[in-house]
């Protein structure tokens, strides 16, 4: 959410793009004539009792909770025109300043029209005098004579809308809405205020601007709109109205009364100027007139920085500049992408963050449109989750630019062990990378540039283009059944294929051991030591392991225990050789192995099946899958037996060669001889 201006209020996302969108409303109340010198509305019942010379009620007398009866009353005693002859008086002193009507004329000027759009309660023509060149009946309309609230192509109103009628010349201000019973007969009787307020709110979003919540016309105005709305026959699903107040700051404001109106409140800081309201409205204004100069200049204030070291509002304002704005073609995304000195990699907790909250606020608005029967709200847009989409299928959907330009982004910190451990806990989390990122990383790979040898061999693990180098979405096919026989037929071709595809060997990927340690803290000033990313395990705990391994050995158990297991492990004994191979090479990617040194003799300490082999790593199953149908097949075929084994004797990995002698040694169609030669050759 934006903080527009030093300790102002922060302004939600949804109200700054709604008034991007031109589906806001900015009403204005007496609290902005009185910031130009004119009085609040009870400040304006004060002078036409002083003027009348009529005396006014005790302090706390119950009459100052309906100011609108008190001037009722005046009216009934010195007549409307004498009344009315007072309020123009007092009404037409020469403001003091002009700067907050200027600031909300800019503010409520649209956007993809010429003109503005605008209501204000006040009888004053301060916005008039704010800006020349006004048009009635085009620029300007007056109750009770009002434009239809539409914003379509055919119709759409702009103009600044005096809703309570508008100060005329002198004996000219019959139709100002003034006392209660003007209320009455405009909110009630007539009705024409209140038709206009409940077409309103239901078309666009309010923002109330130099109103109380004990203020009449405020509350006029809501109850005119609950009214409507609960008498309609079909629910009214309007936008949020929103309303500025000023705070004490003495502990936490009470949002509840506020609520009960269905007013959501942006509280600020009070003063007796209200300084903080006004500096907000002029530099929102400010920024929504140049928003392409002001988005680049504050995120290239602020980017650069550690989140952890700027103002929380500083941070609050990059966050909206580069996501929180979906209609600017990501255009603060690709400011905050391109800058020539990156942004730090916290940035994206920061961006994360954000949609945390955006995704509980969701959360509840469902559980509460589920409570009143009401149809569910809208999933949010967000620009980092794309990025790592929790379902396989996702990975397909199209990216917000915002998205695609924080990928690119991404991508220039594969050299920062930062972007590793957190890319890492994403996929220990279930987490995928969007194809389009991964493209970015292999490019930012193929561009060079100063990246730790463990660390370019972790990013090319990440973006494989095999979906099941990583472990990550792979499942043990659970519903995998021995069939009742595995002599040659449909389900035991069935079987084959699935059971090859459950004893693929995959990666998981975890953090290192020592990020574990209590004093580590790669993040801190002078980024991580300088030797950390030389090795693979120095930046992530890389595991070759079959998905589902618990279930592979229950399955590996239940083939053994079939008759026909031998056999049917012969014919698979080439897949088998392969998938060991596989698992070699995994091995040695995640540099647990080389061509002098081989993980197996820990894995698997005995080739042929032994005691001393329980309790160690599933993968191993494979050897024991492949020496089984291997011993069959020494026993009905010797020539194709002699001829696998010296396949594995002449391959470069250990564990085939391992596997090759510990068959020499059994094998029937090997002279002493010929076992001797390989040995030798060994």
């Amino acid at each position: 959410m934006p903080k527009f201006a030093k300790a102002g209020p922060v302004v939600p996302d949804e109200l700054v793009q709604s008034l991007e969108d031109d589906r806001v409303v900015i009403f204005c109340g007496a609290g902005i004539s009185m910031g130009a010198g004119l009085p609040s509305y009870v400040g304006l019942v004060k002078y036409c009792y002083d003027e009348l010379a009529e005396t006014l009620p005790l302090k706390k007398a119950p009459e100052w909770l309906w100011p609108d009866r008190m001037l009722g009353s005046l009216e009934g005693k010195f007549g409307r025109a004498q009344v009315r002859d007072a309020v123009h008086r007092c009404l037409s002193a020469a403001p003091t300043s002009l700067d907050m009507h200027k600031a909300i004329l800019r503010l409520a000027k649209l956007r993809g029209e010429t003109g503005v759009r605008l209501v204000t309660t006040n009888f004053d023509t301060l916005f008039e005098q704010a800006r020349t060149e006004w048009q009635f009946g085009k620029d300007l309309h007056s109750g009770p004579i009002l434009p239809i609230p539409r914003n379509d192509k055919v119709v759409t109103w702009r103009s600044v809308v005096y809703l309570h009628g508008r100060l005329d010349e002198v004996g000219a201000n019959e139709h100002l809405v003034l006392t209660s019973a003007d209320f009455g007969r405009s909110y009630l009787t007539d009705a024409w205020a209140a038709r206009f307020v409940a077409r309103l709110f239901s078309d666009f979003t309010v923002l109330f601007i130099g109103y109380s919540l004990n203020d009449p016309v405020l509350r006029y105005m809501t109850d005119a709109f609950a009214a409507e709305n609960s008498s309609s026959r079909v629910a009214s699903k309007r936008s949020p109205a929103y309303i500025f107040v000023p705070h004490k700051g003495k502990g936490d404001a009470d949002e509840s009364p506020y609520r009960h109106r269905n007013l959501r409140p942006i509280f600020y800081r009070q003063t007796k100027d209200h300084r903080h309201l006004r500096n907000t409205i002029v530099a929102w204004a400010d920024a929504r007139e140049d928003y392409l100069k002001s988005t680049l200049g504050l995120i290239a204030r602020i980017a650069p920085k550690r989140p952890s070291t700027i103002n929380p509002s500083d941070v609050a304002n990059l966050v909206w500049a580069v996501c929180g704005r979906p209609t600017d073609a990501g255009h603060g995304a690709k400011a905050f992408a391109d800058m020539k000195k990156r942004p730090p990699i916290e940035w994206l907790d920061e961006f994360e963050r954000r949609e945390v909250d955006i995704l509980a606020a969701h959360k509840k608005a469902v559980e509460a449109t589920q409570v009143e029967g009401d149809d569910l709200p809208p999933y949010p847009q967000l620009v980092i989750e794309p990025l790592f989409p929790r379902a396989h299928d996702a990975r397909l959907a199209q990216l917000p630019p915002q998205s695609v330009h924080l990928a690119r982004w991404l991508a220039q910190h594969i050299d920062d062990y930062g972007l590793a451990t957190r890319v890492i806990q994403k996929l220990a989390n279930k987490r995928f990378l969007h194809p389009f990122l991964m493209d970015r990383i292999r490019q930012s790979l193929r561009e060079g540039g100063d990246v730790k040898p463990g660390l370019t061999k972790l990013w090319k693990l990440i973006t494989s283009t095999s979906d099941d180098t990583l472990a990550l979405g792979r499942l043990f096919p659970f519903e995998l059944k021995v069939p009742e026989t595995l002599a040659a037929g449909d389900d035991a071709l069935a079987f084959k294929v699935d059971l090859l595809s459950a004893l693929r060997p995959s990666v998981s990927l975890a953090q290192p051991f020592d990020t574990r340690l209590p004093d580590f803290n790669p993040n801190t000033e002078g980024e991580e030591e300088q030797a950390r990313g030389l090795r693979l395990s120095e930046v992530v705990n890389a595991k070759v392991v079959i998905p589902g391994d618990a279930q592979v050995g229950l399955l590996v158990e239940r083939i053994l225990a079939r008759d026909e297991s031998a056999a049917f492990l012969a014919s698979l004994l080439p897949e088998l050789t392969t998938l060991l191979r596989r698992t070699v090479d995994l091995f040695t990617l995640t540099e647990q192995a080389s061509a002098g040194t081989d993980i197996s003799v820990f894995h698997r300490p005995s080739i042929v099946p032994h005691a001393q082999n329980r309790g160690y790593e599933k993968w191993t199953l494979i050897i024991t899958l492949i020496w089984h149908g291997w011993q069959h097949l020494d026993q009905i075929d010797p020539v194709a037996s002699c001829r696998i084994v010296g396949e594995w004797l002449a391959s470069e990995a250990i564990v085939l060669r391992r596997l090759g002698l510990a068959a020499l040694n059994h094998a029937q169609g090997f002279t002493w001889h010929q076992k001797m030669e390989h040995l030798l050759d060994g």
